[in-house]
């Protein structure tokens, strides 16, 4: 099936640092730059290769956009591991997979490719700069994100 609403990209590797937590911290800044400033719709997402966004991801969130004159919003992920599954997101704008459930509109914001510089993965930041950014944000109780974490993501425990 062809969609012209989608095109695929295949961009050169990034250079990441030597650490592997280093790394880590900065994976897919150039391609989601990228993206962003490619983009050309009224709202964005990023998915990694480790997510999965659920059937009422568009739905649940766009609505809650809609109802609340939001500029951002995310919902509940499940975190399906190893060790077992577990939830993401309580309303708060927490640090973490958020920006991997968080529908937003364009704005200048990108995500800083030295942020192992500052030691703050770069996803958390990229959240952290739209909020200041001053975007008006909302959460959904709705599960709308499944993240299925490598065993090797420094840190990472589901307990």
């Amino acid at each position: 099936v062809t969609d012209p609403r989608i095109s695929f990209v295949n961009r050169p590797r990034q250079n990441y640092p030597s650490s592997s937590y280093e790394a880590w911290m900065c994976r897919g800044a150039d391609a989601i730059n990228y993206g962003l400033d490619t983009a050309s719709g009224d709202w964005w997402v990023t998915l990694g290769d480790d997510d999965e966004l659920m059937p009422n991801f568009m739905e649940s969130l766009l609505t809650a956009a809609d109802h609340q004159d939001l500029d951002m919003v995310y919902g509940r992920s499940e975190i399906v591991g190893p060790n077992g599954s577990g939830y993401l997101g309580d309303g708060r704008p927490m640090c973490g997979s958020q920006t991997n459930i968080m529908l937003c509109k364009p704005c200048p914001v990108r995500q800083d490719p030295t942020c192992y510089l500052k030691g703050l993965p770069g996803d958390w930041m990229l959240m952290r700069d739209i909020i200041d950014y001053g975007f008006r944000w909302g959460w959904v109780p709705d599960v709308v994100h499944r993240y299925y974490p490598s065993t090797n993501v420094p840190g990472f425990s589901l307990e």
